[in-house]
């Protein structure tokens, strides 16, 4: 495989964990990947895999979504409710924390303050970068090798020869 082949199927990969490392980090939350145990086909053929196609993304409205509109917001109640109810199990690794049951109930009652439809100042951002992902790569230098340590890295522009990486 070239190297441009590797740079395309890998870089929404690389987006991705870049987007949910620092979401984390910001305490934003993240829809869990939907993973399908059923066969699958696609204009009568046997899906075997599913890529990304970099000319094939699928975008709502390109763009950054800010949070000084107002939106109307839908949530699915059944959903929000099968949440309530399994609050518990989603919530088991915390179990043991000495204020569970107080962030519990804050929680639950945020939920249910999610119900329904409403127009409100959103706090999501969404942005999508379309087919932007090798102009993000290759201009800001993003390499798994540089930025998974701090560490000196052997082919990073900024190794300046010392211990301590020089990337600011």
């Amino acid at each position: 495989m070239n190297m441009v082949s590797v740079l395309i199927e890998s870089m929404s990969c690389l987006i991705e964990s870049l987007l949910v490392s620092q979401a984390s980090v910001y305490n934003v939350l993240i829809k869990s990947k939907e993973i399908t145990n059923y066969i699958e086909f696609h204009k009568d053929r046997f899906v075997d895999s599913k890529k990304i196609v970099l000319e094939e993304f699928d975008t709502v409205n390109p763009g950054i979504f800010r949070a000084d509109f107002k939106h109307k917001f839908s949530n699915n109640d059944k959903l929000i409710d099968l949440i309530i109810d399994e609050v518990d199990e989603i919530l088991i690794d915390y179990k043991n924390y000495t204020d569970y049951n107080l962030v519990k109930n804050l929680l639950i009652d945020d939920l249910r303050r999610c119900k329904g439809s409403y127009d409100d100042f959103g706090n999501i951002y969404r942005l999508s970068f379309d087919c932007m992902y090798p102009n993000i790569i290759l201009t800001n230098n993003i390499q798994p090798h540089a930025i998974i340590t701090g560490n000196t890295h052997d082919r990073c522009d900024f190794n300046s020869g010392n211990s301590n990486c020089n990337k600011k």
